[in-house]
């Protein structure tokens, strides 16, 4: 074989190699993070505001997941009445994220995720309490079935 046929060779590789690239990335739906990140972007001093308010509480919110009960358990020390959000967002499906009302009795809300797909998930909070804006950072469980 010359030179000039292993070129010819490399070449019908090369292409057939980014002509599969393209076929494969044709059929890959893209993703975003936030659906209205722009909007998101115009509120960022506000979210950072809401996220110094539950940061400097003298006993942050906390989530934790059971496994085996398939339950996220909320706490929230606060006496207060609060309104807010459980928000779950899944970093590989945004069509399956969900937001539930935020509702803790003694401090404590029980969430039932058994539903959920299994993977990973962001778990976030949102929630007033006192006329202020609170955001918890996203804590990351990983739903089993």
């Amino acid at each position: 074989m010359n030179w000039g046929k292993g070129i010819a060779i490399g070449i019908g590789l090369f292409m057939a190699f980014i002509l599969a690239l393209a076929i494969y990335m044709m059929g890959q739906t893209p993703e975003l993070e936030e659906k209205n990140y722009y909007e998101k972007d115009l509120r960022y001093q506000q979210e950072m505001e809401a996220k110094q308010n539950a940061s400097s509480l003298a006993r942050p919110a906390q989530i934790t997941y059971d496994s085996l009960a398939k339950t996220v358990v909320v706490a929230l020390q606060s006496p207060e009445a609060v309104k807010g959000t459980i928000a779950f967002s899944r970093p590989s499906d945004a069509s399956q994220d969900i937001s539930l009302p935020l509702m803790p009795q003694d401090g404590k809300q029980v969430v039932p995720v058994g539903h959920l797909s299994a993977g990973r998930w962001r778990v976030q909070l949102n929630w007033e309490m006192a006329g202020k804006q609170y955001q918890s950072e996203a804590w990351e469980i990983n739903v089993k079935k």
